[in-house]
């Protein structure tokens, strides 16, 4: 503490020392003897130091700890053992209390006691998810990760039934963050599913006998046959989300265009081929609201979720015709579809010169637009021709469609989805899928849907559809696996490979 003093103090204090007086002080300070040690940290009974724990309470009474930011709140503890979060619940196996995964490790099993496995340990009526894993490879062990959380889920349900709906399951475990899966009475016989994990570098066997040529891979299993073997989709990956083409991330935005002057289309496609150069957006033409909804309706039946950001209609449209694109793009978002939010409709109108300053000084625009967009009723109202275009479309815009119109637009369909960054739809095997996996697979076990001879075509089935073999056809695993690809893909429900085209080619033989 004496590197603190002022000079002028510790002067003096070296004065009283050799005048004997035993001790050093200063303002602000505390007393400290010659022999170095403070008088808040002196034990009285020795007249040494405190013991250690005492020492650590004294010097948090005279050092309170600061509060915290919530940043601080969020992240404390992650590099220590002994700091506790702010609102954590420490436990046996977890003492801070920090956010953990709360996962369980799966049950490793050696290869060649799998057989073993199947038919002796696990239940005549228990579901297995065996999983082929490689400790070097990549997505290996983002599955794996995945297949801990649902594992931990179901540790903690225990020998209660797992359900119909995959998201009770992984509800309740979200629900309960004070339980560990770690401390839960683990018995895996009881319970209706059981994970484990094979090393598919430990051995051919697995490889030769399940046809099993890429990693990672799930087999389940009911009573030693198989009612799923694939890959679930693979590794979990973000769907993509339209982005600024300008840096090249994202998709490119999809615009409907609905105009039926053929004059007013020419204009507005000339503007949109300059941001389709750009690779920003790209769109399709239609006439009628008829024509918009058929066209909507046919991109969700082709799947993989596309759907279009924005809608362009024209103040030519009858009342009848934007009545039809209100029932269509301004209802519910489809689930899985587009962005999650339904398309953004916005109504173009033409105002003429004898009525233009009229209808001007009613409109107020969106700020940061320049003066190009209007999302209030009042503005609606007077730049769209009806009601029903107010009603119908969620902003206006005054013709001709230039440049600014469509930088604007780009920008509020941006502010739209800049919210779904942290809640992104995402392909592969999610938490969710494995669990709605593991229910289906136990629902063809119990009915002894089992999978039999057939290739990808019959194994992608079984998870859609319950196509398969019986329980004599099941022990026959000639065709099990995958050839080359790590993930399924499917076409109109015909998995893509040489049996799926053929069924596909006989379904449309007749076109």
């Amino acid at each position: 503490e004496t590197l603190y003093m002022a000079p002028d103090a510790y002067a003096a204090a070296r004065d009283a020392e050799t005048k004997g007086a035993g001790t050093l002080s200063n303002a602000g300070l505390r007393t400290v003897a010659l022999d170095g040690v403070p008088s808040h940290l002196r034990d009285p009974r020795t007249n040494g130091f405190k013991s250690v724990e005492e020492i650590r309470t004294a010097l948090a009474e005279a050092h309170p700890m600061l509060a915290r930011a919530p940043f601080l709140k969020a992240t404390s503890g992650r590099y220590s053992g002994e700091i506790i979060p702010h609102g954590a619940r420490a436990s046996a196996s977890n003492p801070s209390g920090k956010a953990l995964h709360r996962g369980m490790p799966l049950e490793p099993v050696r290869t060649a006691q799998l057989e073993d496995f199947l038919s002796h340990t696990a239940g005549p009526t228990q579901l297995v998810a065996v999983f082929c894993l490689r400790d070097d490879d990549v997505n290996s062990r983002k599955m794996l990760r995945v297949a801990e959380q649902v594992n931990g889920a179901l540790c903690l349900r225990g020998a209660r039934p797992l359900g119909t709906c995959a998201d009770a399951v992984l509800d309740e475990h979200a629900a309960a963050p004070h339980l560990d899966p770690r401390e839960a009475p683990l018995d895996p016989a009881g319970q209706e599913c059981r994970i484990v994990r094979v090393n598919a570098a430990e051995s051919r066997t697995l490889a030769q006998k399940y046809k099993v040529r890429t990693v990672p891979f799930v087999l389940l299993m009911y009573n030693a046959s198989i009612v799923y073997a694939g890959t679930l989709g693979g590794a979990v990956a973000k769907k993509p989300l339209p982005g600024d083409g300008k840096s090249g991330a994202g998709r490119a935005w999809r615009v409907l265009l609905v105009e039926p002057s053929h004059a007013w289309g020419l204009k507005i496609e000339g503007e949109l081929k300059k941001f389709r150069a750009m690779g920003r957006l790209t769109w399709d033409h239609c006439l009628t609201g008829a024509e918009a909804a058929a066209r909507r309706q046919t991109m969700a039946n082709i799947g993989g979720g596309a759907d279009y950001d924005l809608v362009l209609c024209s103040d030519a449209l009858e009342e009848g015709e934007m009545a039809v694109i209100e029932r269509s793009f301004r209802g519910a978002a489809t689930p899985g579809q587009g962005n999650g939010l339904g398309p953004l409709v916005v109504g173009m109108a033409h105002v003429l010169a004898h009525d233009g300053h009229d209808k001007m000084t009613k409109v107020a625009w969106e700020p940061g637009t320049s003066s190009t967009l209007c999302r209030g009723l009042a503005g609606k109202r007077a730049l769209l021709p009806s009601e029903r275009h107010a009603s119908a479309c969620e902003l206006a815009l005054k013709r001709p469609v230039k440049t600014a119109h469509l930088e604007a637009l780009l920008g509020a369909l941006a502010s739209r989805i800049k919210g779904l960054e942290d809640n992104q739809p995402t392909i592969g095997m999610s938490p969710k899928v494995l669990v709605s996996a593991l229910i289906k697979g136990l629902e063809d076990g119990r009915r002894g849907t089992f999978v039999a001879t057939g290739g990808m075509a019959s194994l992608a089935s079984t998870f859609s559809s319950s196509t398969g073999g019986t329980g004599a056809e099941a022990g026959r695993h000639d065709h099990i696996g995958a050839s080359s690809c790590g993930a399924e893909a499917t076409f109109k429900g015909f998995t893509l490979d040489r049996a799926g085209l053929r069924a596909h080619l006989a379904a449309t033989s007749s076109l």
